[in-house]
């Protein structure tokens, strides 16, 4: 892949007011203070700097310190430097600095959700902006085009991804087999399995439930895998729904049988508690590189990975995630920051990438023999792009996650009833959805 870029003509014009795009940000908070700074020594001369921003840990920050030295060796000319934020308080950070155009913001890593709009009010660049037609066409013959997809807005690519990932399952199969059970194939199943597998000091269920996004990603793969949707074509609101009641109604039965943490837990904590053998079945959380990696998890050859379980005659929809790599459009350093994107997200360095906890988006990559023996999981990471299901490419698509989940953590929480909970939800939505104009 070429270093070439193409030079920014100017920044897309505003889809949404400024003010209806701070109040979403104040809306979601502030998470933690930042994760940890990582710089590398600079050239002699004047180099040309680039901050670059991103998750913590396996899959973001890990593989992007080592991609980073190795490209800043190679352009002395160009330094990047990293910032990291531990991923449980990332997003909520990320958005509200996006808003007030801050400073240490020129190229970072962010989700589908939020790109819709950060792309709708102007804050990232177009990739063809950005990359020359050579390196995106380079791309899309690689990257899963359902994928690739998620990261477009009105039709424009305005993220590109070295990270790919969807929700599935994690499974500890030392203790599926001392319980004398297997995977179930359809959600309806769960409850029994999650009984089964619960003695003996280990709980048969853990899943990232925590209020906010975690619970109404988990909610919402659920809901996609039972055929539902987030509202209907003329946007009026489906959660409250046959596939909705179906989703919530496995939820409460499989909390008899959760770990303590789960109400409360990011993915981290779910990975610990698989790790440990606290619980013996994750069925549906956020996809990671290190679980199965043995250098990093003692226990990682008991722990397997599947897709996760059908919604009855409907296959598994599970949510498609990830993270891309987004340029600021108040950056002033476009030059070096598409220098900075193209090799990191270049097919040269992907055994790198994943050789360092990197979690790939290219098939070549994917299907790499090497990288095979390092991520023993592609093969249900593959299958899971290409049957997930994306989040809603509107700009408020972030903000309706996050009430969903809210209301979710509500009624798991015995708050409310499952009929008035989601209730609840299909009102907010159509309030929400009435006052951004679409319905």
């Amino acid at each position: 892949m070429t270093s070439d870029y193409k030079k920014t003509s100017n920044v897309i014009k505003s889809a949404l007011s400024r003010r209806t795009f701070l109040q979403s940000s104040a809306m979601l908070g502030i998470g933690a203070g930042v994760g940890g700074m990582v710089g590398f020594p600079a050239a002699a001369n004047a180099a040309t700097s680039v901050k670059f921003q991103t998750s913590a840990g396996a899959r973001f920050g890990t593989p992007n310190a080592v991609l980073i030295k190795d490209f800043n060796a190679a352009n002395p000319d160009i330094q990047v430097s990293l910032e990291t934020v531990p991923v449980q308080n990332y997003f909520p950070k990320l958005s509200t600095e996006v808003a007030s155009n801050a400073s240490n913001l020129q190229v970072f890593t962010g989700i589908t959700n939020l790109l819709y709009a950060f792309a709708a009010t102007g804050k990232i660049l177009p990739m063809d902006e950005v990359l020359t037609p050579e390196q995106i066409a380079n791309l899309e013959a690689d990257i899963p085009a359902k994928y690739l997809d998620t990261w477009r807005y009105k039709g424009r690519l305005y993220a590109v991804p070295n990270d790919s990932n969807a929700q599935w399952s994690f499974y500890r199969k030392d203790l599926f087999d001392a319980a004398g059970v297997s995977l179930p194939k359809k959600w309806e199943d769960a409850e029994a399995v999650a009984k089964a597998l619960t003695k003996n000091g280990v709980y048969g269920y853990t899943a990232s439930l925590r209020r906010g996004e975690y619970a109404g990603a988990h909610f919402s793969s659920m809901l996609f895998s039972y055929g539902g949707e987030y509202w209907d074509a003329d946007f009026n609101p489906t959660i409250d729904s046959e596939a909705g009641r179906k989703a919530i109604e496995v939820m409460r039965a499989l909390m008899a049988y959760a770990d303590p943490g789960t109400v409360n837990a990011g993915e981290d904590d779910s990975a610990q508690a698989i790790a440990t053998g606290v619980a013996a079945w994750a069925p549906l959380v956020w996809g990671r590189s290190d679980l199965t990696d043995a250098s990093k998890i003692a226990t990682a050859a008991n722990i397997e990975t599947a897709l996760p379980p059908d919604g009855g005659d409907h296959p598994a929809a599970p949510c498609l995630g990830g993270q891309a790599y987004m340029v600021a459009s108040w950056a002033d350093n476009k030059e070096a920051s598409a220098k900075w994107i193209a090799y990191a997200t270049s097919s040269e360095v992907m055994r790198t990438f994943v050789a360092n906890q990197g979690q790939p988006a290219r098939s070549s990559a994917l299907t790499d023999p090497e990288n095979v023996k390092v991520g023993r999981y592609f093969p249900t990471l593959q299958k899971a792009l290409g049957q997930g299901h994306p989040f809603p490419a509107i700009p408020e698509s972030y903000q309706f996650l996050v009430e969903l989940g809210n209301h979710v953590s509500d009624i798991l929480a015995g708050g409310v009833s499952p009929e008035q909970g989601l209730k609840n939800a299909n009102d907010a939505f159509a309030t929400q959805l009435r006052e951004a104009g679409y319905l």
